[in-house]
């Protein structure tokens, strides 16, 4: 199965494979993709670290949520015509592209916090909205982002003919007129985007190939870390659409599972194949009421 080898690196590579190369929570694993979800929501993250100042090009402020090349969110740092009361003379567009569009509340974008949804009932425009603006004039410093500073830009865009719903975290320092924007998300479901500060633990793991790999004989070995107690499901999908689970473990103690996929090596119409592991956070529950269990049957044996 001719799968293409494991990518490091978000320039080197153009459409599906890059974005999952730079994700927050569970990064990538390889012939071609995978994502650590948690049992709470089905978020696909990415770490875009975008620093935006004035002089900044406006093509370095473009998030790609699903990194089929084109971008669906673009975010321009500028100045102002005049200094506001405390000299801040920025200012921050941020809108749509390419036919996505963002969530607006009368004027400006709304800017979201945590535990906010981004949802199909927000008023979503292609238009592009003034997110903060520093002004001498007599409305004062305006745009949402004034209030909070620490926000997030929802946003809608449409994946093979269906909308689905994401984030992007932006701060903007009106003193030194400077925006970073160091996390993205959206929900892969096309459901509704529930905004979280950051992925749930373990932040960091991800899915690597292991040693017996062999992408020209279509045998892929999977690695990942675990936590005792949790259950997880790795899940394998040639569309990214439907995700078939292949294989589930609850283990006793924190280690790392080893998995090896060869199901579609003789299958020469699967071009390349998509891997992502779930974390069922419950399963610690069931597996705590389930030892004293265990243990109350093997004392009574031993009576």
């Amino acid at each position: 199965m001719p799968l293409s080898k494991s990518v490091t690196h978000r320039k080197s590579v153009s459409g599906i494979l890059n974005r999952y190369t730079k994700l927050a929570v569970g990064g990538v694993a390889t012939a071609t993709c995978a994502s650590f979800e948690s049992a709470e929501a089905a978020l696909i993250f990415t770490a875009p670290n975008i620093f935006l100042d004035h002089e900044s090009d406006p093509i370095e402020g473009r998030v790609d949520f699903d990194a089929n090349g084109v971008a669906e969110v673009g975010v321009v740092v500028g100045l102002a015509s005049a200094p506001d009361a405390n000299g801040n003379v920025g200012i921050v567009l941020g809108g749509g592209l390419f036919g996505a569009d963002i969530a607006f509340s009368g004027r400006y974008p709304v800017a979201f916090h945590a535990s906010d949804f981004v949802t199909e009932a927000l008023d979503f425009r292609t238009a592009i909205g003034t997110m903060a603006m520093s002004s001498a004039g007599l409305l004062g410093s305006r745009g949402n982002w004034f209030s909070g500073m620490d926000a997030y830009l929802g946003a809608r865009f449409v994946i093979e003919g269906d909308n689905f719903y994401g984030w992007v975290h932006a701060v903007w320092d009106p003193s030194i007129n400077t925006m970073m924007i160091d996390l993205a998300a959206y929900e892969d479901t096309g459901g509704a985007a529930r905004i979280i500060p950051q992925p749930k633990e373990p932040e960091n793991y991800s899915i690597t190939f292991g040693s017996k790999t062999d992408l020209s004989a279509g045998r892929i070995e999977l690695s990942w870390p675990m936590l005792a107690g949790k259950t997880y499901e790795l899940q394998r999908t040639k569309d990214l659409q439907t995700w078939n689970t292949i294989h589930v473990i609850t283990p006793y103690i924190d280690r790392e599972e080893v998995y090896l996929d060869q199901s579609d090596g003789d299958d020469p119409e699967v071009p390349r194949c998509f891997y992502r592991v779930k974390q069922n956070e419950m399963s610690l529950m069931l597996l705590a009421l389930g030892v004293p269990r265990r243990k109350r049957k093997a004392e009574r044996s031993a009576d």
